[in-house]
């Protein structure tokens, strides 16, 4: 994650609409944004790269991981497909990719 606030808030991100995504993992209820690392989340335009999937307080600490050594195209379009409001419905979209990735099979 970018140290700098400036260069975390240009990372582009899923943010539920903007309402940001209810923390019922942890039940804290905090709304957080997910971000695609490194790089932001992938446009038509950039190549498909390997990362992390984290939930934070709008690109702040604390952060959580949701998925590692994902496709981030993959990982995009999983979001996107579902436009989770929770965090719990994120890592149910990012779950399959999660389990390839753990098998060696990304």
């Amino acid at each position: 994650m970018p140290e700098s606030a400036t260069a975390r808030y240009v990372l582009r991100s899923y943010t539920a609409a903007g309402a940001g995504l209810v923390d019922d993992l942890n039940a804290t209820e905090i709304p957080h944004t997910l971000d695609f690392l490194p790089g932001g989340a992938p446009v038509r335009s950039d190549a498909d790269r390997t990362g992390t999937v984290i939930a934070t307080c709008w690109g702040n600490p604390p952060y959580l991981v949701l998925a590692e050594n994902v496709s981030l195209w993959e990982a995009w379009a999983a979001i996107t497909e579902r436009w989770p409001s929770t965090l719990s419905s994120a890592v149910d979209a990012l779950r399959p990719l999660s389990d390839r990735s753990s098998s060696g099979t990304a």
